[in-house]
């Protein structure tokens, strides 16, 4: 199993010159995609149990939570292999893929109980701080270990990120 980005492949990312040039060489060389979003592009790599990232514009938000990931020793959290920056641009990691337990309806929960850790009572409306406080402890009883993941993002948001919870980023 392999826990480095292969120089080659590096090599050739640097000759692409932003996204669209990453995504032509992803799909001529049968990397399956498994997922995109405003930052970033996720594909299969031969070991199934892994990912490659590609963010193809500078995101904090996401170099804040691998700092994070990689310190906290909680199963929510992809082991993240290795990270290289291509160019000022595009960054590349290789992360342990994640499967996830999680349906739309649950991610909402989810994504309730992280407003109450981050916002707690510091929300305008009553009726959130209150509805979120009642997924917060639906999801503290029947999983304890990511509420303790939540409450460690919650901890460490410095403004740079959000918590773009929904069934496939849980």
């Amino acid at each position: 199993m392999s826990s480095k980005i292969s120089k080659r492949f590096i090599t050739a990312l640097k000759k692409k010159h932003d996204e669209f040039d990453c995504a032509e060489y992803m799909r001529k060389n049968k990397f399956k995609r498994l997922g995109s979003g405003a930052f970033s592009d996720v594909y299969a790599t031969k070991v199934k149990t892994q990912a490659v990232k590609i963010d193809h514009s500078k995101d904090r938000g996401y170099a804040h939570f691998v700092k994070l990931a990689q310190k906290a020793n909680n199963k929510h959290f992809a082991k993240i292999h290795d990270k290289v920056s291509v160019n000022r641009y595009i960054n590349v990691y290789l992360m342990d893929r994640y499967h996830g337990f999680v349906t739309e309806s649950l991610a909402w929960d989810i994504k309730a109980a992280y407003d109450y850790l981050d916002l707690g009572s510091d929300s305008d409306n009553d009726y959130y701080r209150e509805e979120n406080k009642k997924q917060y402890k639906k999801i503290k009883k029947k999983y304890p270990s990511l509420i303790k993941a939540l409450q460690l993002l919650a901890d460490h948001n410095d403004g740079c990120f959000y918590v773009d919870l929904h069934n496939r980023n849980i």
